[in-house]
């Protein structure tokens, strides 16, 4: 029987993670090895779903019961038994300690299992507790770190951040790979026709808190009179009601454009003045990659590890999260496209670098 190589993530609904292990089905291939992927929290199909390559087999739990992580268990040691899976790629916090548990059932079978981290370790063991969020984070370092074969970190900071002075023994097995883009994909996307008889400046992904949204519409509230650009807002979120109740209390409602989520943001993108990130915290945002992909300017706050990104006027701009007024004069700044061409090619040559440098550390880990 063929081998299998198996995926786990929790569900594909729309987020930087779900995409990425879309991206990695997809774009990286093994050697005379099927692949196999395991939604252990599934939802309804998504447009996620639908894009992953139709070689791959998906397995499912959508049990809500209180016995669901013995389900879950239970389908996982059946998928490892069934599809003779030689090795595990975990991309959620939760799958990765079923798969270590779900080796118990397979003492004499070598099953390495690769965790990519989603974000720093203090945020995956966060509480409100500190006694709480002291022992996540003991069973998150001395059990799942250090029981796992390889650790995945999407950035420089995020390895420097889980391998500190006490966690060294960490070193060895952890690995920086960064976010993979699926090219094709995008191609195909931008066929998509997008006219309007207007400039505009996007901002795509979650409204939430942390990717200070609200901070972006302010920011563009400065420059409205000096342009006769709009901001297109793409993306939906727990903030969608607070951000349209500023727009229309400002009276941006003809200016700034809610467009919720959007299956293809990249019609949007490719003709933008630019996208602009404002959020507090990030991983390794893939919307910054596929912006300079598509040839649109960027602008992103200071998040931890946003260098490894953006180089400050080279590839893109960064400022100080929550300076709103800097905000606003780097939208004026990239406004004026004559002065943007060499940085939109030193862009795209670095993502081109990028992600054919991480293709080859995925292949050479998998295979």
């Amino acid at each position: 029987m063929k081998k299998g190589a198996l995926y786990i993530i929790f569900s594909l609904g729309n987020g930087g993670t779900q995409r990425n292990i879309v991206n990695t089905l997809n774009n990286i291939e093994l050697k005379n090895k099927k692949k196999i992927l395991f939604l252990y929290n599934a939802i309804k199909t998504s447009d996620l779903e639908n894009q992953i390559d139709e070689s791959v087999k998906i397995y499912r739990v959508t049990s809500k019961s209180m016995f669901k992580h013995f389900i879950r268990l239970k389908v996982l040691v059946s998928i490892i038994k069934n599809e003779n899976i030689f090795s595990i790629f975990s991309f959620a916090l939760n799958g990765s300690y079923l798969a270590l548990f779900s080796k118990l059932f397979f003492p004499f079978r070598k099953l390495p299992i690769i965790y990519r981290l989603v974000s720093v370790d203090s945020a995956l063991t966060s509480s409100r507790f500190l006694i709480i969020s002291k022992l996540k984070n003991f069973i998150f370092i001395h059990f799942l770190c250090r029981f796992v074969n390889t650790i995945i970190c999407q950035s420089d900071f995020m390895y420097n951040s889980l391998t500190t002075q006490s966690r060294k023994f960490l070193s060895k097995k952890s690995i920086v790979i960064k976010n993979l883009i699926d090219f094709p994909r995008i191609n195909n996307s931008l066929n998509e026709s997008f006219k309007v008889d207007y400039e505009y400046f996007t901002f795509i992904g979650r409204l939430s808190p942390e990717k200070n949204v609200l901070q972006i519409v302010e920011a563009f509230n400065i420059i409205k009179e000096k342009s006769t650009c709009k901001l297109l807002i793409i993306g939906d979120g727990s903030e969608y009601e607070k951000i349209r109740s500023y727009v229309k209390l400002s009276n941006l409602e003809e200016r700034v454009l809610l467009l919720g989520f959007q299956s293809n943001p990249y019609k949007y993108l490719k003709n933008s003045l630019g996208l602009i990130l404002f959020s507090k915290y990030e991983g390794f945002p893939n919307v910054l990659l596929e912006s300079m992909y598509c040839k649109t300017p960027v602008i992103t706050s200071n998040f931890e590890g946003a260098e490894e990104i953006v180089n400050h006027n080279e590839t893109g701009y960064i400022v100080e999260r929550n300076d709103i007024a800097s905000l606003a004069m780097h939208m004026n700044q990239i406004s004026d496209k004559s002065k943007n061409i060499q940085l939109i090619n030193n862009a795209y040559k670095f993502v081109l670098k990028l992600n054919n440098d991480s293709e080859n550390k995925y292949k050479g880990l998998i295979n």
